[in-house]
């Protein structure tokens, strides 16, 4: 068995392990979650990794009985013909060579030169340009032309959290998709009901349902980010939809009739299967069809000099 073929087999088997990890940490979830539309979330989640894994297990095995197969015989053989006309010696002259190599070197300073890869700019400051570089090769959308924050981003981004909170997206002119609009609500929208501000992070306490280390920036790859939030006067009987989007596509969401009391904390939560990448991702709360709260975040591939 070659050295690629176990190399292929580790990672099949190590891909297995982990979305059968994964499976079982969706299953405890939903029997320990305290809230019905988390635990179907998760039933939802588990699902899906349930069928990856029995997919990897499949394509490991094939793997598996591919490589057992007896290795072909590419042992060289050679045979000695005899009868035949010797081989035949041609003779090049140094002069000839000598054209040859011109000709080539001819037709190489013919060949049209790379395309260069400075990069004029005019009409910026420096700071403007070293902000929207940064931005560029963090995967964010040029943010600021703002000398002041230009030399924030310039410098590394140390105060990322102190840039503007608001998303890219005008809530004024965001609808909720048909596919999470489902449910007639049976209770009218009170005055003061709250959904509060959403804060984002990679793990919550499990009893106060609270945030553990809360920001905007995130790094690409595999895991799950939740949204922590208060509500207040809402009314079982009402319908609430929960919305993310990427780059403003919808990209999952929810929809369900409230069953959980006027107040306390909640959160939701995403861990899309293909995992974060580049961009700015929103969630939106929804209660009886208007827009309650909402909030973005950045994933980005090169955190490390954002910090």
């Amino acid at each position: 068995m070659n050295t690629i073929l176990i190399g292929l087999l580790g990672v099949m088997a190590l891909l297995t392990s982990i979305f059968a990890s994964l499976t079982f940490r969706a299953w405890r979830e939903s029997k320990r979650s305290p809230y019905y539309f988390l635990r179907r979330q998760a039933e939802q989640t588990m699902q899906t990794y349930s069928l990856v894994t029995v997919g990897l297990s499949v394509v490991l095995l094939f793997t598996v009985s591919y490589a057992m197969q007896p290795a072909p015989d590419n042992t060289t053989r050679m045979a000695f013909i005899e009868n035949t006309k010797p081989l035949r010696i041609v003779a090049i002259d140094s002069k000839e060579q000598i054209a040859l190599a011109e000709i080539e070197v001819d037709e190489a300073a013919e060949t049209e030169p790379a395309e260069s890869q400075v990069v004029k700019v005019e009409g910026a400051t420096i700071t403007e340009v070293a902000a929207n570089l940064i931005a560029s090769q963090s995967g964010l959308t040029a943010m600021t032309t703002n000398v002041a924050d230009a030399e924030l981003l310039a410098s590394g981004f140390d105060r990322i959290e102190t840039l503007e909170e608001s998303s890219s997206l005008d809530p004024a002119e965001l609808t909720l998709p048909p596919e999470f609009d489902q449910f007639a609500p049976t209770i009218e929208l009170l005055e003061d009901t709250i959904i509060g501000t959403l804060s984002f992070s990679t793990e919550i306490d499990e009893f106060d349902l609270i945030a553990l280390s809360p920001g905007r920036l995130f790094d690409t790859g595999f895991y799950t980010i939740y949204a922590t939030f208060e509500y207040e006067e809402m009314q079982d009987g009402m319908v609430w939809s929960w919305v993310w989007r990427r780059d403003g596509q919808v990209i999952s969401g929810g929809n369900e009739e409230w069953i959980y009391g006027d107040e306390g904390p909640g959160y939701v939560y995403l861990n899309p299967i293909e995992g974060f990448d580049q961009g700015e991702y929103t969630l939106e709360i929804w209660v009886n069809g208007e827009l309650m709260s909402n909030a973005n975040m950045f994933i980005t591939d090169d955190i490390a000099a954002t910090r």
